[in-house]
């Protein structure tokens, strides 16, 4: 309904954009998919071992967006002296990674070594239904980037490494 309004108003030439950001992490919610992988990234810098569960799988590719990446390219969104192209898009660093490959970064990161393993177990989410495995067709976010000539500020690597110090300042 949002995406029908928005477009409606940027036919009308009302100034308006809808931005659609990708799996997006940071310091805060450790429930639901996207809280699985930071507190797993929470853990391992605070424990030294961190436990990655359903729905994910070590091979699983997405395109992390960090939410203070997230919140750059809102802001030059907003502030942007043009009207754009489409009146939505997809937000994300175009970095793909596998999970394996982002938890891998998370621990090249954490102050002291440790590990992020991944084990199968059942469903928290969804009051107790089978959840199906994350295994989404990831959405093209290269518009937006190309339009504003954005690139991100941290990426994945400096952005698991921002995330766990706010967490280990947090306590």
């Amino acid at each position: 309904m949002r995406e029908g309004l928005a477009e409606q108003a940027h036919r009308e030439v009302v100034d308006v954009v809808g931005l659609r950001p990708v799996m997006t992490f940071g310091f805060g919610r450790l429930d639901g998919a996207v809280g699985i992988l930071v507190k797993a990234m929470k853990d391992v810098a605070e424990t030294g071992q961190g436990t990655v569960t359903h729905p994910w799988q070590a091979d699983t590719m997405i395109n992390p967006l960090y939410s203070k990446d997230a919140a750059d390219i809102f802001v030059e969104t907003l502030f942007a002296d043009r009207r754009f192209k489409r009146p939505i898009y997809n937000l994300g660093t175009g970095e793909y990674l596998s999970i394996r490959e982002m938890m891998d970064l998370t621990v090249k990161v954490a102050p002291a070594s440790g590990r992020i393993d991944f084990a199968e177990a059942p469903a928290s989410e969804g009051g107790g239904k089978e959840t199906p495995l994350f295994d989404y067709a990831d959405l093209d976010s290269s518009e937006l980037r190309q339009e504003l000539n954005w690139v991100p500020r941290y990426g994945f690597e400096a952005g698991a490494a921002d995330c766990i110090e706010d967490y280990l300042r947090a306590g």
